[in-house]
């Protein structure tokens, strides 16, 4: 394989023709055009239309025919475009182009502004309608917490009147709307059973009281407090072995007042279990023959009865 060297000034200057050819090619190619005014109006015609485009894009027409308008702006697009439609775009056509595309534009822009006018007021419109509907709405919130809290009102100033406590609670639960609602209304509630509960046993009706109490404890559970209400309804009642177990049941959730109760329905009594010898020193002996008691000073007592303690119930 032959190597070929590269020799300089193989042939001299005087002989050489067009001495400087490739030497102002090379610079010709590291220099950069530079632009001309036409182009850079190009340019900015070519930015401006772009912006209109983006402005307009909500209107896909306009923007379309504003983007075509941009691209055959410069060069580069008429180049793209004479290639692709294989014809001349000459400056005649171009100009013509122009103005078909400004007369295009005209009642375009007027009839698209005419209509971004009307949804203008529309949207605004439309505003108007919701504050007016949130205003509407918040106005009948405030009458309907008026309301509820008027009625809540008055079952307190009346919830010892059982009919009139109730007819309040009922109508209240008309203008429930929200958790905090139910909620107020659920205290309201439970401080109703409360209240009737104690004026049925204030009126000293028992036995009403006992249903009342019943049902109480079938809606929350053992409460401590209700079991104690329900054994003093048995205690009035003559059911003592009812009221003792409640009581019982109360007193073991460490309700203060069962243990007390418990106490006086059914108390601690004492009954003989047995007898038993009894000697003179105060010990006892199993003995019952001679010779009982004979190192504690003798029998004092054969049969001193044994005691024990027990509750009836």
């Amino acid at each position: 394989m032959s190597r070929h060297k590269y020799i300089p000034d193989l042939i001299p200057q005087p002989a050489k023709v067009l001495p400087d050819y490739f030497n102002a090619k090379k610079n010709n190619l590291n220099k950069k055009p530079k632009k001309t005014g036409k182009e850079i109006i190009d340019i900015i015609i070519f930015i401006v239309l772009l912006i209109f485009a983006a402005v307009y894009i909500a209107h896909p027409v306009i923007s379309l025919v504003l983007g075509f308008a941009a691209i055959v702006t410069l060069p580069a697009g008429r180049s793209w475009l004479e290639r692709k439609l294989q014809f001349s775009l000459t400056h005649r056509i171009r100009l013509g182009s122009y103005m078909l595309a400004g007369i295009t534009l005209i009642p375009l822009l007027v009839h698209y502004h005419h209509v971004d006018i009307l949804a203008e007021k529309q949207r605004i419109a439309d505003l108007a309608k919701e504050k007016r509907q949130q205003e509407i709405k918040k106005e009948e919130n405030r009458k309907r917490l008026d309301s509820l809290n008027l009625y809540l009102s008055h079952y307190n100033t009346q919830k010892h009147h059982p009919e009139k406590a109730d007819a309040a609670l009922v109508t209240a639960a008309t203008f429930l709307t929200t958790i905090a609602d139910t909620v107020a209304l659920g205290k309201a509630t439970n401080d109703r059973d409360s209240v009737r509960g104690e004026d049925l046993l204030k009126w000293k009706k028992y036995q009403s009281a006992l249903i009342h109490f019943d049902k109480m404890l079938g809606d929350h559970g053992e409460d401590p407090k209700l079991l104690y209400d329900r054994a003093y309804c048995y205690y009035k009642l003559g059911k003592i072995k009812l009221a003792v177990a409640d009581l019982g049941r109360s007193r073991d959730l460490n309700y203060s007042g069962a243990k007390t109760l418990y106490n006086k329905i059914n108390p601690l009594k004492r009954r003989i279990s047995g007898y038993i010898t009894l000697c003179c020193d105060g010990t006892t002996s199993g003995a019952s023959g001679r010779g009982a008691c004979s190192w504690h000073g003798g029998v004092c007592n054969w049969n001193s009865p044994i005691y024990e303690e027990y509750r009836k119930y």
